[in-house]
């Protein structure tokens, strides 16, 4: 028994320690990203990602949107008023802890309804006129 019991032990600290191990994360903050509008890249290496951007709006689906503490994400866009649309499609709040960088300007959202929203509200704040 005691040594049944020692072997479910040492199973158990094998399984956990090799899921430690293969849980490593060896890819930077976002994961899953899909270029659904406009026209650019996305490249990740170590604990960077990098978007370039061809046009001058870019629209992006991720299934997650985390940055850790040493990790960065760069925006290169084609000016200071070109757009990336960045969809987060998790239903967790992204945890953002390392560096965003853009020459542009970088919006993201959470799902499609914070999308309709956004757009929602955009489209009255252009509309209302606060000088009438």
């Amino acid at each position: 028994m005691k040594g049944q019991a020692f072997s479910i032990f040492r199973m158990t600290v094998l399984v956990v320690t090799s899921a430690l191990v293969f849980s490593t994360k060896t890819q930077a903050g976002p994961e899953g990203g899909v270029i659904v509008g406009g026209s650019g890249t996305i490249q990740q290496h170590n604990l960077t990602t990098t978007i370039h951007q061809n046009s001058s709006s870019l629209a992006i689906d991720w299934n997650s949107f985390n940055i850790s503490k040493d990790e960065s994400v760069n925006f290169l866009q084609p000016g200071s008023t070109s757009i990336a649309l960045n969809r987060i499609l998790d239903l967790s709040a992204s945890q953002i802890h390392g560096q965003i960088n853009a020459n542009g300007q970088v919006v993201r959202v959470l799902g499609v309804k914070s999308c309709l929203l956004l757009i929602s509200l955009y489209s009255l704040s252009s509309w209302l006129d606060p000088y009438a």
